[in-house]
């Protein structure tokens, strides 16, 4: 038996497995021109496999069959193939279903074309672009202008080219939050609830995945991050206090 679940049955067509599914794509599956990189539809993606596991309230552990090979993720992670497939190759593919299946649970986290919106416990909303090309999440609504400055006259869909770019039209490792310029550090954060920023600081975080981290796995704890409300406001509170000489 396969480890993740993936069928064998490589053809299979569309309206076979969307006869065993409730979940619908606004794409075709089997357009090899489909851009997949933004974070909604790969998620609607990983979905539609794993209709069943949603329907039974289990984990997902269906990989898509072929349909990642047109996205920027790992060229590694693409296919299952159990004779090949190293321990961190499966650990990855684990922490995708992880990532993805807690985005589409969860009612606090929203997800829109690349941007990810995820409500604070204690009522702010943090958002974010994911860009899977590049493995980092960068300034929310940022990234369909990046695509089109990089495709702009070429006449294509909105997506990564088949190979990596090297200019970059947005502002990676950013975080927008929902306080406004000059923002007060909110009460409930320990040490420095109350305090105001004093200087022109927007409402960014500049927040970077450690570089022992996996993509997925820096993702979903990003995400865990801005659900807890207040331990990102203390690291951010933090590093302005560092930055203008305040911080003994």
């Amino acid at each position: 038996m396969n480890p993740i679940g993936k069928t064998n049955d490589q053809t299979k067509s569309t309206e076979e497995v969307q006869s065993a599914a409730n979940v619908t794509l606004d794409f075709p599956l089997k357009d090899y021109k489909v851009n997949l990189e933004p974070a909604e539809r790969l998620m609607a993606l990983f979905a539609f496999y794993n209709q069943k596991n949603i329907d039974q309230g289990k984990a997902w552990n269906i990989w898509p069959e072929w349909e990642l090979s047109l996205t920027s993720m790992k060229d590694d992670l693409h296919f299952v193939d159990p004779e090949t497939d190293t321990p961190e190759i499966l650990v990855e593919r684990q922490q995708w279903f992880n990532l993805l299946q807690f985005v589409y649970d969860s009612k606090v986290v929203t997800v829109d074309n690349y941007t990810i919106s995820v409500d604070g416990i204690h009522g702010h909303q943090f958002s974010f672009d994911m860009c899977l090309e590049h493995e980092v999440w960068a300034s929310p609504k940022s990234l369909v202008h990046h695509y089109e400055r990089i495709k702009q006259g070429s006449g294509e869909v909105i997506g990564p080219p088949w190979q990596r770019n090297t200019m970059k039209f947005f502002a990676s490792d950013t975080i927008e939050h929902s306080l406004e310029d000059y923002w007060q550090c909110p009460q409930y954060v320990p040490d420095y609830g109350g305090m105001f920023t004093g200087y022109p600081f927007d409402n960014r975080f500049c927040i970077g995945k450690k570089s022992d981290e996996t993509f997925p796995l820096a993702m979903l704890s990003l995400i865990h991050l801005c659900i807890d409300d207040c331990e990102i406001w203390r690291m951010h509170f933090t590093n302005f206090l560092s930055h203008t000489g305040q911080l003994d």
